[in-house]
């Protein structure tokens, strides 16, 4: 596949969430904690433009850290703090974790169009959604090239989830940042995120091993060209 613009979508049903946005803040706060590593791993920085890192701002995090409102306080708080791509040509849902779905009911109806061909149409600040259609979307990860990678793609999202539904512990309230760089010059530091990760979500290092090295030597050649 084309590393510039193919991926793997991962697609969750969001019918677990549904009326427990405790469990939805959650979710969305382990993937920022753990999501410089997981790019590292499973999405070349060549694809980033069609995946880009969803902006953070400090009062979105610890908001979602330690959330006790309603399901619409969230989705409202998802959209005002503009949790998808308000960059100028790119789509909304051009974003590493799109939860346009998730929050449409309150998405203004000005903004709620078909989707549209960026090379043929003019841009315009849009949400394709559907209301019988309740999905995240994860766009960060690469085709996979093999099934045991889409094996470990899914697993990791499904850990994700189950982290985020089934467990109570605290969430840091971190939020690693996406620089395939740093990690390139930076090896001890990407073996420990990674370590993190593995022990937060109860994956198998030796499985996911050989992602964080492949991640590293794409990282290194990248820097490089």
């Amino acid at each position: 596949p084309d590393h510039r613009s193919g991926g793997g979508h991962i697609n969750i049903d969001l019918a677990p969430f549904e009326n427990n946005p405790k469990s939805m803040a959650r979710f969305i706060a382990k993937f920022l904690e753990h999501r410089g590593i997981i790019s590292l791993m499973f999405q070349d920085p060549r694809r980033v433009r069609t995946g880009e890192p969803n902006e953070v701002s400090p009062s979105l995090i610890q908001a979602l850290k330690s959330f006790n409102g309603t399901e619409e306080q969230l989705k409202q708080l998802l959209y005002n703090e503009r949790f998808f791509n308000t960059r100028l040509g790119r789509k909304t849902q051009y974003v590493q974790l799109n939860l346009n779905a998730y929050f449409q009911d309150i998405i203004p109806s000005q903004f709620l169009n078909k989707d549209f061909d960026l090379k043929n149409a003019p841009w315009r600040e849009n949400f394709s959604v559907e209301p019988h259609i309740r999905k995240a979307e994860m766009r960060l990860f690469n085709a996979p090239q093999t099934t045991h990678e889409a094996q470990a793609q899914i697993q990791l999202v499904r850990s994700l989830l189950d982290s985020a539904l089934n467990d109570e512990t605290s969430v840091s309230g971190e939020v690693q940042p996406v620089q395939h760089e740093h990690y390139a010059q930076n090896p001890e530091r990407a073996k420990k995120d990674f370590e993190k990760l593995m022990h937060d979500l109860g994956l198998d290092p030796n499985i996911y091993e050989t992602y964080l090295w492949d991640g590293m030597q794409t990282a290194r050649s990248f820097l490089e060209s």
